[in-house]
């Protein structure tokens, strides 16, 4: 009896997708450790370069194909995961739209995929 509760339970749980590449597993929980250090006291310490780090690892897991966080998550319960298809390309447009910005004219607004 108590197996097949435990099997219910196990086969309720939503399923979250694993990085299957070792790096990939080894960049998050760099980025998670760093995320931490940043958010405590080391990271109000202006002088610590712990934040630039977290954020360095977050770009190589971005350049790599990864997002953190979907559109209902919020904060503590956002993850990393793949990017869905066109996610990165239109990433890559808005930040080009930005770095070519004429003066004097509105910026443009990132607006992601639904």
């Amino acid at each position: 009896m108590r197996m097949l509760l435990f099997s219910a339970l196990v086969l309720a749980m939503p399923a979250v997708a694993q990085p299957a590449d070792p790096r990939i597993e080894s960049l998050i929980a760099q980025e998670r450790a760093l995320d931490r250090r940043c958010l405590g006291p080391e990271g109000a310490d202006p002088r610590s370069p712990v934040c630039d780090w977290r954020q360095e690892v977050a770009d190589r897991l971005d350049a790599l194909g990864w997002c953190y966080g979907r559109r209902p998550e919020m904060g503590n319960r956002s993850h990393w995961h793949p990017c869905p298809p066109g996610v990165q390309a239109a990433r890559r447009d808005h930040l080009r739209s930005l770095l070519s910005h004429p003066p004097g004219t509105p910026w443009p607004t990132y607006r992601p995929e639904r």
